[in-house]
C-alpha cells in the first residue's frame, strides 16, 4: 500500500511524455497485481484475501479525437489467499472501459466487467469450484515515454451463479498497480 502511495505522489515530479499520439487511443500490453481488502469477515471467522498476478491487453474499442473513448480490457490471472490453508484461483475478466483524457498523456476511467474463475475455497459463502468474478473500478492512468502506469481500486464480487450451494459469493475492495507497454494505434 505505501508503494502504492509513493507512485501517486511522484507522477507530478516526472516529466511528462513527449506530445504524440493521445493515450487514450493507445493499444497497450503489459502486467498488473492487484490486492483484495476483505471488508466482512466470512462465517469461519475467517477473510478472503486474495492477491492477484496477471496480464492485460487493452484495446481502444472506440477511438475519438476529443476526450472520451471506450476500450476493452482481457486480464488473465492467478491468484492466491490465505484461508485455512492456501486457496488458488485462476481466471480471466473482460472489462469495459470508460475513458476520460485529462490529457495526452493522463486518462481517467470508470471500468466494469466480469469472466469465469475457479477457485478452491470452500466457505460457508461460496462452494469452490468454477465461479464468476464481477467487478467495477476507478482508474487513473499516466504515460511515461512508451510505457504507461495505471492505479485503480473497486469492488469485486465472486459467485457461482447458482450453479451450487451455497452461493452467497465473496466481496473485496480490490486495489491495483499496472504497468504496460504501448503498442501503439
Amino acid at each position: 500500500m505505501r508503494f502504492l502511495l509513493l507512485i501517486l505522489l511522484l507522477f507530478p515530479l516526472v516529466i511528462a511524455a513527449q506530445e504524440s499520439e493521445p493515450l487514450i487511443n493507445q493499444r497497450y500490453v503489459g502486467a498488473f497485481t492487484s490486492i483484495g481488502i476483505p471488508y466482512y469477515e466470512l462465517p469461519e471467522n475467517e477473510t478472503y484475501q486474495p492477491f492477484l498476478i496477471g496480464f492485460i491487453y487493452h484495446i481502444p474499442f472506440y477511438q475519438t479525437d476529443g476526450k472520451f473513448n471506450i476500450g476493452v480490457d482481457i486480464m488473465p490471472h492467478f491468484g492466491i489467499a490465505q484461508f485455512e490453508k492456501v486457496a488458488h484461483e485462476t481466471g480471466i475478466n473482460v472489462q469495459f472501459n470508460f475513458n476520460y483524457a485529462l490529457s495526452n498523456n493522463d486518462i481517467l476511467s470508470i471500468r466494469g466487467g466480469a469472466g469465469p474463475h475457479y477457485v478452491t475455497v470452500q466457505t460457508d459463502r461460496q462452494a469452490s469450484g468454477y465461479i464468476f468474478s464481477d467487478n467495477i473500478a476507478i482508474s487513473y492512468r499516466r504515460r511515461f515515454d512508451n510505457y504507461n502506469i495505471g492505479l485503480f481500486a473497486g469492488i469485486r464480487h465472486i459467485s457461482n451463479a447458482g450453479l451450487q450451494q451455497p452461493n452467497l459469493g465473496i466481496d473485496n475492495i480490490m486495489i491495483s498497480l499496472e504497468f504496460a507497454s504501448l503498442l501503439g494505434k
